[in-house]
């Protein structure tokens, strides 16, 4: 993993005008491999992480990555599994939410759940790059004292983002903290991806209540309202950072970011756009999607399968 992509300029004007990156998903010629198609679906990562549970009443599994809405993801699967609705608007429910957590069944490393077609198996992903500047802002900027004896910044002063990012490769390495560690090592998406039901975008995370709602009518009784759009998440906004509108302007740093997370840009179908990272993943869920399906389907899972992957239709 950590493949490595030599930037220029003119890369990078090639790069984000091909189809290679877009979500549009325009422009494949046939006979020729998707990108998604040249990932591998059998290594495993040096750190697997897992952080899901299963709902044996609901016949759910639903799995989350850290710095994709995790603390509200929690405390809806807190409320499900045992009633308590604990608020996520301070450090102090946060951490009482992260310890509850921990007491529910969880997924694990055994993925044979993820294979069981009488469960409904749903995850929450994150636009990369944001998910990255949201890691640094969080845990570097307004918590540095708690991490800087990691591994990866250790002896270090507080970095400046381009000093973090020369730092943390590679992204799938057991030494890499968690929060800014490859979305594609958790949830055993490198392998399971294609058994997932639902794969949401985090910025869209209220629809994991209506998916549940829609393929479980009885969560109404245990959840009347939609947690997801009444609350905020426990999460650090990062769209307006300054990183955001610098990082494009700098070719080491685009490459670093391509080098480390080319991975994720991929399996979830981001677009790789240093001036649009606001744009939902490709193989994500829409909410168009969730419509009712005539009597003739329902009970099917919309699934189409071409080379071995996934394709969604949204």
């Amino acid at each position: 993993m950590g493949r490595k992509l030599q930037v220029t300029g003119l890369h990078v004007a090639l790069l984000f005008g091909t189809a290679f990156f877009s979500s549009s998903g325009q422009g494949e010629e046939e006979g020729v491999p998707s990108p998604l198609e040249t990932l591998s679906t059998t290594e495993k990562c040096s750190a697997p992480g897992v952080f899901g549970v299963e709902m044996k009443d609901l016949k759910v599994v639903m799995c989350y990555v850290p710095k994709g809405a995790a603390t509200k993801i929690q405390q809806f699967s807190l409320l499900l599994m045992t009633g308590m609705d604990i608020p996520s608007d301070t450090k102090e429910g946060a951490l009482k939410i992260h310890t509850l957590y921990k007491s529910l069944p969880q997924v694990g490393e055994n993925p044979a759940i993820l294979e069981d077609p009488s469960y409904l198996r749903v995850a929450v992903v994150r636009n990369p790059f944001s998910r990255l500047v949201s890691a640094y802002k969080d845990k570097i900027e307004n918590n540095f004292q708690i991490y800087k004896s990691h591994q990866q910044l250790r002896g270090l002063p507080k970095p400046t983002f381009a000093e973090f990012l020369r730092r943390i490769r590679p992204s799938a390495h057991k030494e890499t903290e968690p929060h800014w560690r490859l979305q594609s090592c958790f949830c055993h998406f490198r392998t399971h991806f294609n058994f997932y039901d639902h794969i949401i975008d985090q910025q869209d995370a209220s629809l994991l209540y209506d998916i549940l709602l829609k393929h479980r009518p009885q969560l109404k009784e245990l959840v009347p309202v939609n947690p997801f759009s009444t609350s905020t998440f426990h999460t650090t906004n990062s769209s307006n950072s300054s990183i955001h509108s610098d990082w494009s302007k700098k070719p080491e740093m685009v490459n670093d970011v391509w080098s480390h997370y080319y991975e994720d840009f991929i399996r979830f179908g981001y677009s790789f756009n240093p001036s649009n990272q606001s744009e939902s993943c490709k193989y994500c869920t829409k909410a168009s999607s969730l419509r009712v399906p005539p009597p003739e389907q329902r009970g099917k899972r919309r699934r189409h399968v071409k080379g071995g992957h996934l394709k969604r239709k949204v």
